[in-house]
């Protein structure tokens, strides 16, 4: 009976001591940086306009307010001399046109703004086509995984 309440006591006495560790303040001092210009652009060959998104970046202790660049100059030409210029939308730092691309051509991004010049360069591949499609139910999952079906193309 002694053993029990000594075991027990220790147990407690153990566990009162890890409840009671140390907690150290990190205060982690990052650099403010000047602000740069992201560019987001996207060309289907179908169903969407060309779409391009400029925004800036910000510290990382700023608040999540998206930082949009208004009056930019953009341009998508394409390897045949073709070039379409994409307008502001309603939307700040949002440009748009409805200009879809072709597989095989080469497609050139140029984004003029803030006394700046950016350019891009991507070839439209063709769509993959899906030859067959499987569901397959994952019995024994990896970790951070549940049990479920993976879809095979």
């Amino acid at each position: 009976m002694i053993k029990f309440k000594l075991n027990k006591i220790l147990l407690f006495l153990l566990s009162a001591f890890m409840m009671s560790s140390c907690e150290d303040v990190i205060d982690i001092k990052l650099n403010n940086i000047k602000p740069r210009i992201v560019i987001e652009a996207t060309l289907y060959n179908q169903l969407q306009p060309a779409t391009v998104i400029i925004t800036k970046t910000t510290d990382f202790f700023d608040t999540l307010t998206l930082n949009t660049v208004s009056g930019a100059e953009v341009l998508i030409s394409d390897n045949k001399g073709n070039t379409v210029t994409l307008a502001e939308t309603d939307s700040a730092g949002v440009y748009q046109a409805n200009y879809f691309g072709e597989t095989g051509k080469t497609y050139t991004l140029t984004v003029k703004t803030e006394g700046e010049i950016y350019t891009a360069h991507a070839e439209m591949k063709p769509t993959i086509k899906i030859d067959s499609l499987a569901a397959k139910f994952r019995t024994n999952p990896l970790p951070f995984q549940k049990q479920g079906y993976d879809i095979i193309c």
